[in-house]
């Protein structure tokens, strides 16, 4: 009689514990189903899903404890097949959290925070070795109910943001400045190293991590040669022969009044004191390129340096504001220092 007791409270145990309104010998009686949907709205207009992601890291958590009870990846052709996700777990609610191209450098710990590898932003690597940019990263995170009968057409849509800022930042100079003025890059003050479920800043980290987005060439040996190696291309315009340094780094999302700072130092070694120095949220508010919730960003920057080493900041890529009169109509003749 007491081992009859015993299985009965044992069994409404199990009832109560995962939300079954009915017994039943294989527990697929309290079991439901949800299907979300996934989107992208580029910038809340048309969606733009597949062209923007490539693969889902997916948290489940009950509402009720915020317990995690499944973990799941997604790749891109499951996405292109079904452009979401069916989720069958006792009925009840549930907080989806989801990562959008969390690839090589970022490491989720679903208990914690979403974190980069700080090796990426906090030690700075031999001239020779490269560094990689942030994750193209991007967010969502949607509350749905798994129903024991859902309605065929019912179906919940989770709308995917941007996670990240990108820098497209170019350097670009003339023939003839002296062997050793091979401008270098650093982006200072980052402090967004840490995110947590909702996409804020943990408020445990307050870092500053410096970026050094791509290394550059050493000091020449011939000013008329292109560089072998880095990031620099000699490249012929109708105005004359000028070296162009072109790079592309990812952060994490930022306010408008940040206190990055990018700066630009005469040559890879990045001693002394940078030769120009830019403050992010100042470039913002003289450009009027804001950084707007929930949608895409990008800082198009141009160091520009003239034949005397001035140099003048631009909000466009380097193409498209033209070389005249920072550069004069023939080539130049290598100058030493």
């Amino acid at each position: 009689m007491n081992l009859l007791k015993t299985i009965c409270a044992l069994a409404l145990l199990t009832a109560v514990f995962t939300g079954c309104d009915q017994i039943d010998e294989d527990m697929e009686a309290c079991r439901g189903e949800a299907v979300i949907r996934f989107d992208y709205p580029y910038n809340g207009q048309l969606t733009y899903f597949l062209d923007r992601i490539r693969s889902v890291k997916v948290g489940i958590f009950r509402v009720e404890d915020d317990v995690l009870v499944e973990d799941r990846f997604i790749p891109h052709d499951s996405l292109v097949a079904f452009q979401g996700m069916r989720v069958n777990l006792p009925t009840g609610k549930y907080k989806a959290v989801l990562w959008g191209d969390a690839n090589d450098h970022t490491a989720i710990d679903w208990y914690r925070q979403l974190t980069y590898n700080p090796e990426l932003f906090d030690i700075k690597d031999a001239a020779d070795e490269d560094l990689h940019t942030d994750d193209d990263l991007d967010y969502s995170s949607i509350v749905f109910e798994v129903k024991n009968r859902r309605d065929a057409n019912e179906v919940d849509t989770a709308h995917f943001e941007p996670a990240h800022i990108t820098f497209e930042i170019d350097v670009v100079m003339p023939e003839g400045l002296p062997l050793d003025f091979v401008p270098a890059l650093s982006i200072d003050k980052l402090n967004t190293e840490v995110y947590d479920f909702d996409m804020k800043e943990s408020s445990t980290n307050h870092n500053n991590y410096t970026f050094y987005p791509i290394r550059t060439m050493e000091p020449r040996e011939d000013a008329s040669t292109a560089p072998e190696k880095g990031g620099y291309v000699l490249t012929e315009t109708d105005k004359g022969a000028v070296y162009v340094l072109e790079t592309t780094t990812r952060t994490h999302r930022l306010d408008n009044d940040n206190p990055v700072v990018i700066n630009l130092f005469r040559n890879s070694a990045r001693a002394g004191e940078p030769i120009k120095q830019l403050k992010l949220s100042d470039y913002i508010s003289e450009n009027q390129a804001f950084i707007v919730p929930k949608k895409e960003c990008t800082f198009h920057i141009t160091f520009m340096i003239g034949t005397n080493a001035t140099i003048n900041i631009y909000p466009l890529p380097w193409q498209k504001i033209g070389v005249d009169p920072i550069f004069p109509n023939t080539r130049h003749t290598s100058q030493h220092s």
